[in-house]
Protein backbone atom coordinates (compact mmCIF):
# COMPACT_ATOMS: atom_id res chain seq x y z
CA UNK A 1 0.00 0.00 0.00
CA UNK A 2 1.12 3.35 -1.09
CA UNK A 3 1.19 5.93 1.21
CA UNK A 4 1.40 9.51 -0.16
CA UNK A 5 4.26 10.73 2.24
CA UNK A 6 6.60 7.42 2.54
CA UNK A 7 6.70 6.70 -1.40
CA UNK A 8 7.34 3.09 -0.43
CA UNK A 9 5.28 -0.04 -0.72
CA UNK A 10 4.36 -1.44 2.47
CA UNK A 11 5.26 -4.94 1.59
CA UNK A 12 8.46 -3.57 -0.26
CA UNK A 13 11.77 -1.54 0.72
CA UNK A 14 11.22 -0.56 -3.10
CA UNK A 15 11.51 2.90 -3.41
CA UNK A 16 7.74 3.79 -5.55
CA UNK A 17 7.41 6.90 -8.17
CA UNK A 18 6.05 9.72 -6.14
CA UNK A 19 2.52 10.94 -6.81
CA UNK A 20 2.48 13.79 -9.34
CA UNK A 21 0.45 16.80 -9.18
CA UNK A 22 -0.67 18.98 -12.43
CA UNK A 23 -0.68 22.87 -12.76
CA UNK A 24 -4.36 23.96 -12.49
CA UNK A 25 -6.07 27.33 -12.84
CA UNK A 26 -7.34 29.19 -10.24
CA UNK A 27 -10.25 31.49 -10.13
CA UNK A 28 -8.08 34.53 -9.46
CA UNK A 29 -5.71 34.00 -12.68
CA UNK A 30 -8.66 33.22 -14.73
CA UNK A 31 -10.68 36.53 -13.76
CA UNK A 32 -7.32 38.00 -14.53
CA UNK A 33 -6.99 36.93 -17.91
CA UNK A 34 -10.55 37.55 -18.70
CA UNK A 35 -10.49 40.99 -17.37
CA UNK A 36 -7.02 41.76 -19.76
CA UNK A 37 -8.70 39.97 -22.82
CA UNK A 38 -11.89 42.22 -22.01
CA UNK A 39 -9.25 45.65 -21.83
CA UNK A 40 -7.65 44.56 -25.21
CA UNK A 41 -10.71 44.02 -27.06
CA UNK A 42 -11.95 47.27 -25.92
CA UNK A 43 -9.27 49.00 -26.63
CA UNK A 44 -8.92 47.52 -30.28
CA UNK A 45 -12.93 48.44 -30.68
CA UNK A 46 -13.77 44.47 -30.95
CA UNK A 47 -16.61 42.51 -30.10
CA UNK A 48 -15.52 39.12 -28.42
CA UNK A 49 -16.27 35.67 -26.44
CA UNK A 50 -13.38 34.89 -24.13
CA UNK A 51 -13.08 31.50 -22.61
CA UNK A 52 -10.64 30.02 -19.75
CA UNK A 53 -10.20 26.71 -19.26
CA UNK A 54 -8.44 24.36 -16.48
CA UNK A 55 -5.88 21.99 -17.27
CA UNK A 56 -8.42 19.30 -18.32
CA UNK A 57 -10.05 21.78 -20.64
CA UNK A 58 -13.18 22.08 -18.26
CA UNK A 59 -14.67 25.57 -18.33
CA UNK A 60 -14.16 27.90 -15.73
CA UNK A 61 -15.35 31.40 -17.10
CA UNK A 62 -16.61 32.55 -20.11
CA UNK A 63 -17.92 36.30 -21.28
CA UNK A 64 -19.48 37.15 -24.63
CA UNK A 65 -19.17 41.46 -24.77
CA UNK A 66 -22.16 42.95 -26.13
CA UNK A 67 -22.30 42.59 -29.95
CA UNK A 68 -20.40 39.53 -30.71
CA UNK A 69 -21.18 37.06 -32.49
CA UNK A 70 -22.91 33.92 -31.17
CA UNK A 71 -21.19 31.65 -33.16
CA UNK A 72 -18.02 33.26 -31.13
CA UNK A 73 -19.25 31.46 -27.95
CA UNK A 74 -18.88 27.56 -29.26
CA UNK A 75 -15.79 28.80 -31.46
CA UNK A 76 -14.17 30.17 -27.95
CA UNK A 77 -14.91 27.12 -26.51
CA UNK A 78 -13.32 24.49 -28.58
CA UNK A 79 -9.79 27.11 -29.47
CA UNK A 80 -9.58 27.07 -25.30
CA UNK A 81 -10.28 23.36 -25.03
CA UNK A 82 -7.63 22.44 -28.04
CA UNK A 83 -4.98 24.78 -26.38
CA UNK A 84 -5.07 22.83 -23.32
CA UNK A 85 -5.08 19.53 -24.48
CA UNK A 86 -2.77 19.86 -27.03
CA UNK A 87 -0.81 21.97 -24.99
CA UNK A 88 0.66 24.44 -27.63
CA UNK A 89 -1.47 27.15 -29.55
CA UNK A 90 -4.30 25.37 -32.06
CA UNK A 91 -3.49 27.27 -35.13
CA UNK A 92 0.88 25.97 -34.25
CA UNK A 93 -0.59 22.58 -33.84
CA UNK A 94 -2.05 22.48 -37.25
CA UNK A 95 0.56 24.27 -39.31
CA UNK A 96 2.97 21.34 -37.42
CA UNK A 97 0.42 18.41 -38.98
CA UNK A 98 -0.64 19.80 -42.00
CA UNK A 99 1.58 18.35 -44.29
CA UNK A 100 0.49 14.84 -43.27
CA UNK A 101 -3.47 14.57 -44.16
CA UNK A 102 -3.70 11.58 -42.17
CA UNK A 103 -3.18 13.91 -39.17
CA UNK A 104 -5.28 16.15 -40.19
CA UNK A 105 -8.12 14.21 -41.33
CA UNK A 106 -8.22 12.47 -37.64
CA UNK A 107 -8.09 16.12 -36.21
CA UNK A 108 -10.32 17.67 -37.86
CA UNK A 109 -13.34 15.07 -37.26
CA UNK A 110 -12.86 15.44 -33.62
CA UNK A 111 -15.70 17.08 -31.86
CA UNK A 112 -14.73 19.66 -30.03
CA UNK A 113 -11.29 20.93 -31.53
CA UNK A 114 -11.10 23.79 -33.24
CA UNK A 115 -7.73 24.08 -35.18
CA UNK A 116 -7.34 27.67 -35.69
CA UNK A 117 -6.29 31.15 -34.32
CA UNK A 118 -6.79 32.49 -31.07
CA UNK A 119 -6.93 29.41 -28.56
CA UNK A 120 -3.32 29.58 -26.92
CA UNK A 121 -2.41 27.39 -22.93
CA UNK A 122 -1.10 28.93 -19.72
CA UNK A 123 1.84 27.07 -18.90
CA UNK A 124 2.56 26.41 -15.54
CA UNK A 125 6.27 23.76 -14.48
CA UNK A 126 6.73 23.47 -18.44
CA UNK A 127 2.64 21.65 -18.35
CA UNK A 128 -0.49 23.25 -19.79
CA UNK A 129 -2.52 24.75 -16.41
CA UNK A 130 -4.83 25.70 -18.47
CA UNK A 131 -5.81 27.94 -21.26
CA UNK A 132 -7.62 30.92 -22.18
CA UNK A 133 -8.93 31.31 -26.14
CA UNK A 134 -10.34 34.62 -27.77
CA UNK A 135 -13.41 34.32 -30.82
CA UNK A 136 -15.20 37.08 -32.70
CA UNK A 137 -12.65 39.46 -33.98
CA UNK A 138 -12.25 39.77 -38.06
CA UNK A 139 -9.16 37.27 -38.08
CA UNK A 140 -8.08 34.66 -36.06
CA UNK A 141 -4.65 36.47 -35.88
CA UNK A 142 -6.84 38.97 -33.81
CA UNK A 143 -8.10 36.52 -31.68
CA UNK A 144 -4.78 35.78 -31.11
CA UNK A 145 -3.70 38.82 -30.53
CA UNK A 146 -6.18 39.60 -27.95
CA UNK A 147 -5.27 36.67 -26.17
CA UNK A 148 -1.35 37.05 -26.12
CA UNK A 149 -1.95 40.36 -24.63
CA UNK A 150 -4.09 38.90 -21.85
CA UNK A 151 -1.94 36.06 -20.56
CA UNK A 152 1.55 39.01 -20.70
CA UNK A 153 -1.04 41.51 -18.55
CA UNK A 154 -2.18 38.79 -16.52
CA UNK A 155 0.97 37.08 -15.74
CA UNK A 156 3.76 39.45 -16.51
Amino acid sequence: MLTPMSGFDAESTEAQPAPSLRATMSAVLSRRLIDAALAEATRATVSVTVVVVDESGVLKELVRMDGAPLVSVQTAINKAYAAAAIGMPPDDFYAAIESDGAAVAEFATRPGLALIAGGLPVIAGGQPAGAIAVAGAMTGAEDRRIAEVAISSAMG
